[in-house]
């Protein structure tokens, strides 16, 4: 059942143009369009998180870490943070970056935040 709703998210919001996608959590979607990975949210909330070129992302119940992998190669480094308690798609959260790798270790562990407890997905990249 998830899957369908997931499924007509997806299409409802994004398009038939999304050719594959990731339930990262609550409406948070990974949608390749055009071997572009793209982290979003529903675009009817407004200023609603959206990263393309997603090499990998991360996450627990209040962080999304994201590896943007540009064509050039080069990394960048987001964080979706929730506003409340819990990430939430229409509850206003944060997107912070883009940062180097030295700079998301750094917050990381001001935050608190362990990866290896962390739920994952990585992509292969076109390029």
């Amino acid at each position: 059942m998830r899957i369908n709703k997931v499924i007509a998210f997806c299409f409802l919001s994004l398009g038939t143009s999304c050719s594959s996608m990731f339930h990262v959590i609550d409406n948070y979607i990974v949608c390749n369009e055009y071997d572009n990975n793209q982290l979003d949210c529903n675009p009817a909330y407004k200023d609603s998180p959206f990263v393309e070129y997603v090499k990998s992302v991360m996450w627990n119940s209040n962080t999304i870490v994201v590896n943007q992998q540009l064509p050039d190669g080069y990394h960048n480094w987001f964080f979706v943070i929730a506003k409340c308690d819990t990430l939430h798609c229409h509850c206003q959260d944060s997107l912070l970056g883009p940062f180097s790798q030295e700079e998301r270790d750094s917050i990381l562990a001001v935050r608190g935040i362990d990866t290896l407890k962390m739920e994952r997905k990585v992509w292969r990249t076109p390029y």
